[in-house]
């Protein structure tokens, strides 16, 4: 990777990337694939590519959601996993950090490597919009020194995501308490003093979505004394389905992965009226009864599968992992259960607690129940915080911070996000309800309080602010499936900065942005209140960005392939090429 030192000056660049994670790679990497001679660089505040992926963070019980041959990149395969260390193409996420370093060394422009033009242990700290671009203030660490510089650019991508600040929750007598305290983050670094050690630890897991998941279980299996503890207020435990795949399919992502799946999951992204199979869904009662019962099959599936009142799992409170809402939700996500033994190990091995903290004590945590739990190690998998951005604008830069399109707190929007907005979202979620009728019986479900408190992005198809043509955002969506996103978004991108990407006026945008939020928020209860939650919708999402900009090349000729084939990573191969074709001809 890049260790060169500032010059002295100030240096320029084309287009600076901030963040190495896969979005930030793709992003260099689809801009240098177009304009080899320009100057790029990509800024990462870590010491490593890869993002949640980076060989810093990934530790042995972490594995992936996604299995190969779809988790990868288009124009390179993830080769050498062996058939003995998957379970139904899942397998480790080392792997995903080996390839991802080989990646960015191999991709070669103008004679220098994507790698090379990556500055490690660079955080950019601040942002200022100036007349020839953007000025990025940079705090940067060379062998133990500390620096700062700043760099112009004229273009800027925004590829931070949305996994690299911890949410760490302030709990009263935090500062008493004596043991290891970490975010899930760090793990990776800390693993060894937890999983490989000469005496039994007591480890206190905190959080509810996968990620505690496999902390739970990587520390129980290494024989360690678990307590998982989920909030009674939070909005509970994520369901686990299976990693087997329905027929034909070979896995779960397989089956979920395709253009005829993606009917029943009542997106809107995908234009129900141009199929048969769509209107049929969408427009007819009896289509809206087959939908409730897909997901109602769905559900039933992964509640069998846990077994969650299971007889040698009561003792331990193994019945506290049934998720509060059904899988179609998605309000307490969702994970693959990539490994034989995992509901057995949990059942057997780990006490799991539905209850709010009272308290840190010297020894651990007291519950609100009373409960006592003794931790040497706290382990928070309590998510990541939603801050946009995750650099700082200058105070008197704040007003740009809005007019972007990014989240700020209810008290800051001021006088830029007017009643107009207000009025917007009404009316798009009348619109939204009467396409998607399905939508209107909605049930109890938990309100996360942050998520109301910070008002939703609002950018053009969760990319591109309004106003501004010389920045834009990757990485902010959550899906099921980040590579494939990353690609098409990176396109997606790059041709907005270039110019090449056909956009409506600014009230047709307003529009759309105030009709994708509506409906994120009826879609996914409380996780779909900031508007970037797609968990289910990756492909007619990706499908989606790929129709603006005009491309086909990523769809079978054949038209019943087309629709029930598994969307691999290898069918975006080619893209980029149709991509420069299309662009010279315009």
């Amino acid at each position: 990777m890049s260790t060169e030192p500032p010059n002295g000056g100030l240096q320029e660049f084309d287009l600076a990337v901030i963040g190495a994670g896969i979005y930030g790679i793709q992003a260099a990497r689809t801009y240098l694939e177009l304009h080899q001679n320009d100057k790029v660089t990509v800024f990462e505040a870590s010491g490593d590519v890869g993002g949640v992926w980076s060989s810093e963070r990934v530790y042995d019980a972490f594995w992936t959601q996604t299995p190969l041959g779809i988790l990868e990149f288009s124009d390179m395969p993830l080769n050498g996993v062996p058939k003995s260390d998957t379970y139904r193409d899942f397998f480790p996420a080392r792997y995903v950090a080996d390839y991802l370093k080989s990646y960015v060394g191999s991709k070669i422009y103008a004679g220098r490597s994507l790698a090379a033009r990556i500055r490690l242990h660079s955080q950019v700290e601040t942002l200022s919009k100036v007349e020839e671009g953007w000025v990025l203030h940079v705090r940067e660490h060379r062998g133990g020194d500390l620096s700062s510089a700043e760099f112009v650019a004229r273009k800027v991508i925004d590829a931070t995501g949305l996994t690299s600040t911890p949410n760490v929750p302030s709990i009263p007598g935090q500062d008493k308490y004596g043991g290891q305290m970490l975010h899930v983050k760090d793990f990776g670094r800390q693993q060894d003093s937890i999983l490989r050690f000469e005496e039994p630890l007591r480890v206190a897991v905190i959080g509810g979505a996968k990620s505690a998941a496999d902390v739970a279980y990587a520390c129980a299996k290494a024989g360690n004394q678990v307590n998982w503890i989920i909030r009674r207020s939070g909005a509970g435990p994520a369901a686990f389905v299976s990693a087997k795949g329905s027929w034909p399919y070979s896995n779960a992502n397989e089956s979920f992965y395709n253009r005829f799946t993606s009917h029943f999951l009542v997106s809107w992204f995908l234009d129900e009226s141009k199929t048969w199979l769509g209107r049929f869904l969408y427009h007819t009662n009896l289509g809206q009864a087959v939908i409730r019962r897909v997901w109602k099959a769905i559900n039933r599936k992964a509640r069998a599968l846990a077994n969650y009142d299971r007889q040698d799992g009561r003792q331990n409170g193994f019945y506290n992992l049934k998720p509060d809402t059904d899988i179609f939700w998605q309000n307490d996500s969702t994970g693959i259960c990539q490994r034989g033994d995992f509901f057995d190990i949990i059942a057997h091995n780990v006490k799991v607690h539905r209850q709010d903290i009272k308290c840190m004590t010297g020894h651990g945590l007291e519950l609100a129940d009373g409960t006592d739990v003794q931790a040497d190690s706290v382990i928070f998998a309590t998510g990541w915080k939603r801050s946009h951005p995750k650099f700082r604008l200058r105070e008197d830069e704040q007003d740009l911070v809005v007019s972007l399109g990014l989240s700020v707190p209810e008290n800051q929007k001021h006088h830029l996000f007017s009643s107009y907005w207000n009025v917007l979202w009404i009316a798009a979620a009348k619109n939204v309800v009467a396409r998607f009728p399905i939508l209107k019986d909605r049930p109890p479900h938990h309100k996360e309080g942050s998520a109301s408190n910070i008002t939703p992005l609002r950018l053009y198809k969760g990319i591109l602010p309004i106003n501004d043509r010389s920045i834009v955002f990757v990485g902010q969506m959550l899906l099921g499936n980040n590579f494939r996103c990353a690609e098409v978004q990176a396109l997606y991108a790059v041709s907005a900065l270039d110019g090449t990407l056909p956009l409506p006026s600014k009230a047709q945008m307003e529009v759309s942005v105030a009709h994708m939020v509506s409906w994120d928020r009826l879609r996914y209860l409380s996780k779909g209140q900031p508007g970037n939650w797609l968990y289910w919708d990756l492909v007619p999402y990706t499908d989606n960005l790929l129709d603006e900009l005009g491309l086909r090349s990523h769809r079978h000729n054949n038209w019943w392939k087309d629709m029930f084939a598994p969307c691999f990573a290898s069918d975006l191969t080619g893209l980029i090429e149709e991509y420069r074709a299309k662009s010279r001809k315009g």
